[in-house]
């Protein structure tokens, strides 16, 4: 339970992260193939979250990356990347047992035809500042009652 809160508190990235629009894809590929839905964008790296299908466990932590959308027309491949998170995700309940997982990586190596993907896909797909009643990832850590009753928390500890 601690590591949680220390999640919410500690930002790792070194640039800011966005949230993406609806309908965005990853393929992270390397032993194995995982596809999912991104969760959130920045230019060193995304998280998406995926179907675990409890099998197919890999050591591997290099691969490449694929973005794509057939709603919106993009497609970006043979992103080199570096798994830096690959957790259970249990954020969304459900009614059936299935197992979602969450698989946050950094770009390595960009040549320039990639840095310019990336900086499309950034300006295109993410999130920024375009619809004021939409918060962005870093603005939910203060809407979030669970980091509230921790801050309030750790503040009582502290006096």
């Amino acid at each position: 339970m601690k590591t949680k809160y220390r999640q919410l508190t500690m930002e790792r990235r070194s640039t800011r992260r966005y949230p993406v629009k609806e309908g965005m894809y990853a393929a992270f590929k390397s032993g194995r193939l995982l596809v999912g839905t991104i969760d959130n964008f920045c230019k060193g790296g995304l998280c998406f979250r995926y179907l675990d299908d409890l099998e197919s466990a890999s050591d591997d932590r290099n691969g490449e990356l694929t973005l794509f959308s057939y709603n919106h027309g993009f497609f970006l491949d043979n992103i080199k990347c570096r798994i830096v998170r690959d957790e259970a995700d249990n954020s969304d309940p459900s009614f059936i047992d299935i197992s979602m997982k969450t698989l946050a990586v950094e770009f390595n190596d960009l040549d320039s035809y990639l840095s310019q993907g990336i900086s499309d896909f950034l300006n295109n797909f993410c999130i920024i500042n375009h619809n004021p009643g939409h918060p962005g990832i870093s603005e939910k850590r203060e809407e979030n009652h669970e980091y509230n009753q921790y801050m309030k928390y750790m503040r009582a500890v502290n006096i």
